[in-house]
């Protein structure tokens, strides 16, 4: 069972990921005293993930189109196949809660390093 069809079926409707208040979860400019924080020292999502909202921004495969959304049919859209502008996800220590969303995305030039900025490794996982 892949990832994603995980994901779906342990999905909470939650406003963060893993939790409605963003203080559970994420490291955010509220009371993250400026700084980044140890991965893990927050609450997991329900997949047993740190951090997938607040502390860095995560860096996407996705190219961003501010508009792919809405013209894209179906869940969790791929992005355009090129362009100028990665997508980033999940806020930052620095970042205020309304960014901590798991649908909030924003652009950032490709060759853009900061210390908001991070990434996972990710690989597919074959059945």
């Amino acid at each position: 069972m892949g990832i994603c069809r995980k994901r779906r079926e342990k999905a909470k409707d939650t406003k963060f990921s893993g939790s409605d208040n963003a203080d559970d979860v994420a490291w955010h400019k509220q009371i993250s005293k400026n700084t980044p924080h140890t991965v893990g020292t927050k609450l997991p999502n329900e997949l047993g993930l740190y951090d997938m909202s607040g502390n860095v921004w995560e860096w996407c495969w996705d190219w961003y189109n501010k508009d792919y959304y809405k013209i894209e049919a179906g869940n969790n859209p791929k992005g355009p196949e090129m362009g100028e502008r990665r997508s980033v996800r999940g806020g930052s220590w620095d970042s205020n809660v309304n960014y901590l969303r798991p649908a909030n995305r924003i652009s950032t030039p490709q060759n853009k390093t900061h210390e908001f900025y991070g990434f996972r490794v990710a690989r597919t996982i074959s059945e």
